[in-house]
């Protein structure tokens, strides 16, 4: 488990807003619509959006 949250964080950092609308309309067949207000919202983060800590570190293994 803790394997596969270290690869999802490592995944999510490196990102570009390129990648995240790829992603959104080749595995989530996310329409033009959703594609568009996504890229709107994208333009509000420094690219790739989600390298900074405060967007994956607060997700940890736990348990056993």
């Amino acid at each position: 488990m803790t394997v596969a949250l270290q690869a999802a964080q490592t995944w999510l950092r490196g990102l570009s807003s390129a990648d995240i609308l790829d992603w959104l309309k080749q595995e989530q067949k996310a329409t033009e619509e959703e594609l568009e207000e996504v890229e709107n919202r994208l333009d509000l983060f420094y690219d790739p959006p989600f390298a900074e800590a405060c967007y994956w570190s607060a997700f940890t293994a736990a348990g056993l």
